[in-house]
């Protein structure tokens, strides 16, 4: 979630904080996504706004849709349905 959330696109960034660490921390998300098996569906800083709004729409239904097959914790700790739910309707909610 904490990936997810580095991505979210009307998240406020600590005005400190130079564009290219901004720029940094959300490609290393999208990367952690890619590396635990979750599709980013062309999600790409280079895109448009609405076409990185859209492919962060995607994520956030496939993950609802397949949230119990990569957790890759050990022993494996699956986010409950309900509490995943919940956060992601608060996503959609904003967007």
């Amino acid at each position: 979630m904490d990936n997810l959330y580095d991505m979210f696109p009307y998240k406020s960034w600590d005005p400190k904080l130079l564009p290219e660490e901004r720029l940094r921390i959300v490609q290393d998300s999208i990367n952690n996504l890619k590396r635990m098996g979750i599709p980013c569906f062309g999600y790409d800083l280079k895109k448009s706004e609405s076409k990185r709004n859209y492919s962060f729409k995607l994520i956030l239904d496939w993950m609802v849709d397949n949230y119990e097959s990569w957790d890759e914790t050990e022993p494996g700790i699956p986010c409950p349905e309900d509490m995943f739910k919940a956060m992601w309707n608060q996503f959609k909610k904003v967007m």
